[in-house]
């Protein structure tokens, strides 16, 4: 489990750069350094409607009020890097997707991005890092 600070929202059609918009502002609500990179968590309709629930997240550390902080359930998942420019990202999902399809079992659960290295960290676009994670059932790959 992560505990931070989040936006929830119902988007359609997101642009990269509202979600980033998004992330860069939440810090500034934190009373401490956050304690990682920040990430967002996207509902399966997101994918299949172009438009769904999609929560960006902070995470903070032990000290943050609970009153404005969010679980963020923890779990197994398959990993992909995303190195550079989210212009073909598709390609990260997609091949990201095929070896869950072929290797696991999803589980019910969004799934999450983590921006390593971000917009906000840096303009230079292939210095980005994103980790794509899939949720995938315990025990299952295969």
């Amino acid at each position: 489990m992560i505990l931070g600070i989040a936006l929830r929202g119902r988007l359609q059609d997101v642009v990269a750069g509202d979600l980033d918009t998004g992330i860069s502002c939440l810090p500034h609500h934190l009373d401490e350094r956050a304690a990682g990179p920040g990430g967002a968590l996207y509902a399966e309709e997101f994918f299949t409607e172009a438009r769904g629930d999609v929560t960006a997240y902070v995470p903070v550390g032990e000290r943050a009020p609970l009153r404005t902080s969010t679980m963020i359930a923890g779990g197994r998942f398959a990993v992909a890097l995303h190195p550079g420019a989210l212009t073909n990202f598709d390609t990260t999902y997609a091949a990201l997707g095929s070896y869950v399809a072929e290797h696991s079992r999803t589980r019910p659960g969004p799934i999450r991005e983590i921006y390593l290295v971000s917009p906000p960290e840096s303009i230079d676009e292939a210095s980005l890092r994103t980790e794509v994670c899939w949720p995938i059932q315990e025990g299952s790959i295969r």
